[in-house]
């Protein structure tokens, strides 16, 4: 099994401001000195003799096995492409290949190439203890996760604009078909925009970007759903709902 290989035509060493430049600083880890952590790499120059290259122009190869045109696919990340993006033919990269040192807690959720894929769940990201100005303490999630706190906190306040046009958008029963339709009648979120917080979710446990995503097929409208469900703990939050709406009726017939 093997991850990602990575070309950037162009490039003879693995320089950060060049990868930062290309979307790829999410995708490789970093170092102790904060560096990115490429891991192996090779520059080719296909005006060598034997050298060849996925777009047949010299540039850095990323990744833990040589060039092979015969055993790798490869695609063009973009138009015009920030790089190429390949893999193995009969063996896509899948989450034991691209799994993260560390691994936020949440639900597993079978997405579109048939495996299981650890989505991390907002109310279950790492926190901490902090001093307040008042001399209390109060939990934090970690600085290396509040990204996703604010992901959850934006798909949350547009499924809450959805509610206040479509109110049975709250419903705990809804399914997943129901809950796209609404959200797609409302508008308040681009596709686009769902697409780059789903790419930033799923790569907080792996060393994936939405290319890829894109690659595996890893993604198709039920599994976008679910991710975003998952990122905003969505069955606590109507079972919270449902209460509470419970709870008001009582005081009513009271």
């Amino acid at each position: 099994m093997s991850g990602f290989l990575y070309f950037i035509e162009g490039l003879g060493a693995p320089l950060d401001s060049e990868l930062e430049s290309r979307g790829l600083a999410g995708v490789f880890g970093r170092r102790a000195d904060g560096r990115l952590d490429v891991g192996p790499y090779t520059a080719l120059d296909p005006s060598a003799s034997g050298v060849e290259t996925p777009t047949g122009s010299a540039g850095l190869l990323i990744g833990d096995r040589p060039y092979d045109s015969e055993t790798q696919t490869w695609y063009p990340a973009g138009d015009p492409p920030f790089y190429h993006i390949g893999q193995l033919k009969d063996c896509p990269p899948g989450p034991e290949d691209l799994e993260r040192e560390t691994i936020c807690r949440g639900k597993s959720v079978r997405l579109g190439d048939g495996r299981k894929w650890m989505i991390p769940t907002a109310t279950q990201l790492p926190r901490r203890r902090f001093l307040t100005a008042e001399g209390g303490t109060e939990s934090r999630v970690i600085d290396k996760f509040e990204h996703l706190m604010a992901l959850a906190v934006e798909v949350w306040d547009n499924y809450d604009k959805v509610a206040k046009v479509r109110p049975e958008f709250l419903k705990a029963d809804l399914s997943l078909d129901d809950i796209q339709q609404i959200a797609a009648a409302a508008g308040v979120m681009s596709g686009d925009r769902e697409r780059e917080i789903i790419a930033a979710v799923i790569g907080c446990n792996y060393a994936i970007d939405l290319f890829g995503i894109d690659a595996i097929g890893l993604l198709d409208d039920e599994c976008e759903t679910e991710v975003l469900r998952v990122l905003m703990d969505w069955d606590s939050a109507m079972k919270l709902h449902a209460e509470a709406i419970d709870e008001a009726q009582k005081k009513n017939v009271d």
